[in-house]
């Protein structure tokens, strides 16, 4: 075969191409190389980073007959657990949206702290009636629907 000026051999332009995209291939292979690396170094440094250690625990103030706010039960929870605070007082923020919508269905059990039940209480009516040994004027009332909480057995059986 005459070779020409502006011509090839096709053997050698496929040889040619094909080296050319051996190359390129293999820069796709450093791309990635490279990538992984950098994700590599992303992971070691996250690792790297240690958590806070979690502050000292004071025991809450309550005054006699008051309950505790939801701060001081995250709190609580938290020296319990070692679970974050805020970790803990995104379960109770859950907790209170949840809740309701299942009492709606029925009843609701809290595993080994409460069961509540809705229950429907009859409408009452207008009149007197005996109080203490005294008679009293008593409104009419409409029915309303209340809910009831009963401690679960594990809790009444806890020795106090």
């Amino acid at each position: 075969m005459h070779l020409s000026s502006g011509h090839l051999n096709p053997t050698i332009a496929m040889a040619k191409a094909m080296k050319a995209m051996k190359a390129m291939k293999g820069m796709k292979a450093m791309k990635g190389m490279k990538a992984m690396k950098a994700g590599m170094a992303m992971a070691k440094k996250a690792m790297a980073k240690k958590e806070k250690p979690l502050p000292p625990y004071k025991e809450p103030k309550i005054k006699k007959g008051h309950s505790m706010n939801k701060g001081q039960i995250g709190a609580l929870v938290e020296h319990g657990t070692g679970v974050r605070k805020s970790s803990c007082m995104k379960v109770l923020k859950a907790l209170e949206e949840v809740v309701p919508k299942l009492l709606a269905k029925g009843t609701v059990t809290l595993p080994n702290v409460v069961r509540l039940k809705m229950r429907n209480k009859k409408a009452t009516k207008a009149g007197v009636r005996m109080m203490f040994g005294v008679e009293m004027k008593v409104k009419a009332k409409p029915a309303r629907k209340v809910v009831k909480a009963f401690p679960v057995k594990a809790l009444k059986d806890v020795k106090w």
